[in-house]
């Protein structure tokens, strides 16, 4: 009997919590946002899965599943200086919302792919299924091609490279969150996934070493023949037996994607403290002589567990680590915080969303819906980091911080190019280090990709030839010798797609701890940004959100600051500590 009430509490419960969910707008009452995905396509960036937080805080702390897709139009503005988030899109099938996913962009086909990720408790595990989003269309897709050796795994680390046509993710955690019928305790996983989106084919790929990892950052640099990967941070386990370590951010792992080889370099300079769960981005000078790779918070280490909020920039081919932000020795900033996300839009910004602060329980500036501007290059009268967002900011500049240390200028004009260690490939068991010449000499070239331009015929249009085999009977795909493609969806409509020429890249740069994915709506929507209040605007210009009377002056012009502060706290998240 005592079974039977604990599961009918259980599913009252859940039945009271989803029923608050729907009495919530995701934007009218937005407090905080973490543990989400985002992806960026053209002039849009989405905002999927992760955990929110309402608005008031005091009558409702519970954490909420995010089953939107939410998007930012990156070429608009609200009074509060940051792109308006609308929530009116909708989902033609059920697509599972997770956090610590990603969602890799394909640019060139207009598509986000969702992979890995952890399920919430009232969600069943799937294994094998995978979705795509396709954003000119607005449609889900699903697949359930098969993925020999590659399990679900959450909170790894993930890049899309949309010009190779690829999505990376490497390390992460395989749990009975992430993995269907999983038993025993989580453990992090040491393979590199790779996902080409043409062919919808899966690689697993064997990562530097047998250390499991999870938790950290990985970027992609178009240097060497084919471009290449760059990782560090996170968490490790060294001996796959459970414990789990801080990774040392001096540690540098490169993978080469063209010869399929790693390396590890150490790097120098001021090297930041161990974290996991932070964000970041990358962008090049104009001559390719520096790619600088911009890191944002992240959660620290015991004693002090409160994480951080401080800006790190890894400056290669030297692998010179500077610090950014605030300006002070050994300093973080008031509102440590991990489990964001960041976006690097049009060269020049990057946009830090949300994130989990553990000393504060008051809302992510909800009149920014939680997202906050990184000025990369500075550019702007002040020299500051922090900058409301421009729409019309589509270059880079190499900041004075990166210059002071490498040389060269703005557009890099012959920085230096050496690292301060010789750079060492990864040895094989039992061998020694052995130094290796430098592959940044020269900068990738990448063929380019064709659009697979995809549209649904008109039902009226019946059954189209290319589909009818010659018993007479239907076909669910085929290739025409011109490669056009016809497929017929769960749904029974049918699909063409058509090679075309690829469309002129956007410009826009995204890397993000988890990437992004797509979900089923559950809450209501709203269908566009609230209006501008009549009361005071609360940007967030410094450690809290209330602004001065200059900051609202600022707000009002071409110039203003947008730092990532104000604060979310972390309610009742679940995550995995050594």
């Amino acid at each position: 009997m005592r079974v039977r009430w604990t599961a009918c509490t259980f599913v009252l419960l859940v039945f009271v919590h989803q029923s608050l969910a729907l009495n919530h707008d995701p934007i009218r009452d937005f407090c905080r946002r973490f543990g989400h995905q985002t992806a960026i396509i053209d002039q849009t960036l989405y905002i999927h899965g992760g955990q929110l937080n309402y608005n008031p805080m005091t009558e409702d702390a519970a954490n909420y599943t995010n089953n939107l897709l939410l998007y930012q139009d990156l070429s608009a503005l609200t009074s509060s200086g940051m792109p308006p988030l609308y929530a009116n899109l909708t989902s033609n099938i059920s697509v599972p919302s997770v956090s610590g996913g990603i969602l890799w962009a394909d640019n060139v086909n207009k598509r986000i792919y969702l992979f890995g990720g952890e399920y919430t408790d009232d969600q069943p595990r799937e294994e094998g299924k995978s979705y795509n989003y396709d954003a000119l269309n607005k449609v889900w897709t699903a697949s359930d091609r098969p993925r020999p050796g590659i399990q679900g795994v959450s909170y790894g680390a993930g890049i899309s490279v949309s010009d190779r046509g690829e999505g990376y993710y490497y390390g992460g955690w395989l749990s009975n969150g992430s993995v269907a019928g999983w038993s025993g305790p989580a453990g992090m996983t040491n393979g590199l996934v790779k996902y080409t989106y043409d062919t919808d084919a899966w690689t697993n790929i064997t990562g530097p070493d047998d250390v499991g990892r999870a938790e950290g950052v990985m970027m992609y640099i178009p240097a060497s023949d084919g471009g290449m990967l760059i990782y560090f941070g996170g968490i490790k386990d060294e001996f796959r037996n459970g414990t789990a370590r801080w990774q040392d951010m001096q540690e540098i792992f490169v993978y080469d994607v063209l010869s399929s080889k790693w390396y590890s370099q150490n790097a120098t300079g001021d090297i930041p403290g161990q974290r996991r769960r932070f964000c970041g981005g990358v962008m090049w000078a104009a001559d390719q002589s520096s790619y600088n790779i911009y890191i944002y918070g992240g959660a620290s280490p015991p004693p002090s567990t409160s994480g951080y909020d401080d800006v790190y920039i890894l400056t290669i081919p030297t692998f010179t680590w500077i610090k950014a932000y605030p300006n002070t020795t050994n300093e973080t900033g008031e509102f440590p915080h991990h489990s964001l996300s960041c976006n690097v839009v049009s060269q020049g910004q990057m946009l830090i969303i949300g994130g989990s602060f553990p000393l504060s329980s008051t809302c992510d500036v909800p009149a920014q819906f939680g997202t906050h501007n990184l000025d990369l290059g500075q550019q702007n009268p002040e020299k500051a980091w922090w900058q409301l967002f421009r729409p019309n900011l589509t270059t880079y500049a190499v900041p004075d911080a990166v210059v002071g240390v490498v040389g060269g200028g703005p557009a890099g004009d012959k920085a230096k190019t050496a690292p301060g260690t010789p750079y060492m490939q990864e040895p094989p068991e039992g061998e020694t280090w052995t130094p290796l010449s430098s592959p940044f000499s020269h900068t990738s070239i990448v063929p380019s990709r064709q659009r697979q331009q995809a549209y649904e015929l008109p039902a009226e249009n019946g059954i189209p030839a290319e589909l009818q085999s010659p018993d007479g009977s239907y076909l669910t795909t085929t290739t025409t010798q011109d490669g056009t493609v016809y497929k017929v969806d769960e749904q029974g409509r049918v699909w063409v797609t058509k090679a075309s020429p690829t469309a002129p890249s956007a410009g826009l740069h995204s890397a993000s701890l988890h990437g992004s994915g797509g979900g089923y709506g559950y809450s209501p929507v709203a269908s566009s940004s609230p209006p501008p209040s009549t009361q005071p605007l609360e940007l967030s210009t410094g450690p809290r959100s209330p602004v001065d009377e200059h900051a609202l002056a600022q707000a009002q012009g071409a110039w203003g600051a947008g730092s990532p502060h104000g604060s979310q706290g972390r309610v009742h998240e679940t995550y995995y500590h050594p």
